[in-house]
């Protein structure tokens, strides 16, 4: 998280059969935040915090949208070694984040996952 609480990083994965694929993201109580992106890195790399996700200068990875995003089958949130390919979550909000929102598709069904932020 920065230093301001408006902009954070989640690292997410997938232990699942299937890929997910994600459709939305909102802050706090339903809105719809300033920025989002995936940061797609390997894990010997790690993510960065920055409100800037056209920027890719700053670090090993890239940004990509939302729903452009698969989060593959067999994927974990944190890396067992460097070549393993992580995903953070960038949110970017104007005011304090205290919760994000995520809907996703798994086996073809709709999920809303509520992850806190503290």
């Amino acid at each position: 998280m920065s230093e301001s609480d408006e902009t954070v990083v989640i690292s997410l994965g997938n232990k699942g059969m299937q890929d997910i694929y994600f459709t939305d993201v909102h802050v706090n109580s339903d809105e719809p935040p300033k920025e989002t992106a995936f940061q797609v890195v390997e894990g010997g790399s790690g993510f960065v915090i920055s409100d800037n996700f056209q920027d890719e200068d700053e670090f090993e990875g890239h940004f990509q949208p939302i729903k452009r995003t698969v989060l593959r089958a067999g994927t974990d949130s944190v890396p067992y070694d460097d070549e393993d390919i992580i995903y953070g979550l960038s949110v970017s909000s104007g005011e304090r984040i205290e919760k994000v929102k995520v809907t996703y598709e798994y086996f073809g069904l709709r999920f809303l996952k509520e992850i806190s932020v503290e």
